[in-house]
């Protein structure tokens, strides 16, 4: 099957285990936001019970004694409503900001996966690249191989011509091998991602010109990556959700109020005395409605400890949003001179390229009127194959730089990646177009 760029990204999104397991974490911590909010409803119970109830009753200015056996049952139904609840309203703002956060966590994971399908890609799409330039280097190779036997023939060349051809052939051949367990190998991790088997990678068209970072200063993109980052924004809920902890544990000190309201049902058959009279049984309904004042007053020091670690901990996830938001700025840096470099670097090697074409083409000519010798047109086509292998990866590598910008200021998207078929060569047949 043959593939581009988002062809592979789409199966992804339905196969990669990483992303799945994501998806199903953010599923699990947005649940945090019903659970706080659960605890300022009201909580209704109902409670029953059946008993046998056995009785001795002995009076002292008696001699006798009485007892008695019955049946009897016991029903409530009761309602509190928390007024007052320090501690349930700080777990309700910290599930807010985990739900919140839970967001922001699975964007990142979708913003992760499109980096690693699109390094696979192009990883992928290299050793296919290499494997063609050095396919048609020992083609290149062979065929001057093969002119340097039949020149010696007639005696025109030295053995020593066919000796380096043969042997340049014979070290461009370990090269084809080798690259085919390369593209072999990038294609199985492809599959890996796309649970599909990937048997041809669509390459990209043979003129590429990419375009500078917008807007074209490294500080806007810099003071961005310090704000709109994702891994930024992660932490900074987390520095919240460690501020409502800290909340939550300082309500252990507060008082709760709560209103209460109750209906208990209470059924006691006939009794059996020792007598063995029966009594007449009973039925009490009672009703309650009122309020509830909890103080805490002691716990041995358990709610100033955990206020203590509340503390540091928060103090912990600042200096961690510090850190995180520094490298978020790196990675911005990094991103922005690599993209910019790279767009230079590419102009650069399509004119390397084309020197070396025309270098190959002199050592030819040069080679048939006696003025170059063999390892001068050998050198010339291994410095080709080099050019068109680094242009290739300078290109590459720089289409991922310019992606890491955009997600070092979280705005990598799934139409960045649609994007790429622009770049793409749709032309049907998976053959070699690289010539000497």
């Amino acid at each position: 099957m043959a593939m581009d760029v988002y062809d592979v990204y789409q199966k992804s999104l339905e196969k990669e285990s990483k992303y799945q397991e994501a998806i199903q974490t953010y599923l699990s911590k947005r649940e945090a936001k019903d659970q706080g909010f659960a605890g300022l409803l009201p909580r209704v119970e109902l409670r029953g019970s059946y008993e046998k109830v056995y009785q001795k009753k002995k009076v002292d200015s008696q001699t006798s004694e009485s007892s008695a056996d019955y049946y009897q049952e016991h029903y409530e139904v009761k309602l509190l409503q928390p007024l007052f609840d320090a501690e349930k309203m700080a777990l309700f703002r910290k599930g807010k900001r985990e739900a919140l956060q839970a967001e922001i966590e699975l964007e990142l994971a979708r913003q992760e996966l499109r980096l690693r399908v699109v390094e696979a890609f192009f990883e992928a799409l290299y050793a296919q690249d290499s494997l063609r330039a050095y396919e048609a280097q020992k083609k290149a190779t062979f065929e001057f191989m093969d002119q340097a036997k039949k020149s010696f023939e007639i005696g025109t060349v030295t053995a020593n011509d066919v000796y380096d051809a043969e042997s340049r052939y014979e070290l461009v051949s370990v090269k084809v091998m080798q690259a085919e367990i390369d593209l072999e190998l990038k294609r199985k991790a492809l599959e890996v991602l796309t649970g599909d088997p990937v048997d041809f990678i669509q390459p990209l068209r043979s003129t590429i010109k990419l375009l500078p970072p917008q807007p074209a200063t490294l500080k806007t993109w810099l003071d961005q990556a310090a704000t709109s980052n994702l891994e930024v924004q992660i932490q900074n809920f987390s520095t919240e959700i460690a501020s409502a902890e800290l909340d939550y544990n300082r309500a252990g000190h507060y008082p709760r109020l709560e209103f209460t309201a109750s209906a208990n049902l209470d059924d006691q058959s006939g009794t059996m005395s020792s007598f063995e009279e029966t009594g007449p049984g009973q039925r009490t309904n009672d009703s309650y409605v009122g309020l509830m004042l909890t103080v805490p007053i002691f716990e041995g020091g358990y709610v100033q400890s955990k206020v203590r670690e509340a503390k540091h901990a928060q103090a912990a996830s600042h200096q961690k949003l510090d850190d995180v938001r520094k490298e978020s700025i790196e990675k911005a840096r990094e991103g922005f001179i690599n993209t910019v470099v790279g767009a230079k670097k590419i102009e650069t090697l399509y004119s390397a390229v084309t020197s070396s074409q025309e270098s190959l083409r002199a050592s030819k000519l040069g080679y048939g009127v006696g003025v170059r010798t063999a390892v001068d047109v050998l050198n010339a086509q291994e410095q080709l194959s080099s050019s068109i292998r680094e242009r290739a990866k300078t290109i590459y590598d720089s289409i991922i730089f310019s992606l890491k910008l955009k997600a070092s200021v979280g705005t990598l998207s799934d139409e960045d990646i649609m994007q790429l078929r622009a770049y793409t060569d749709y032309s049907n047949a998976p053959v070699n177009n690289t010539s000497f």
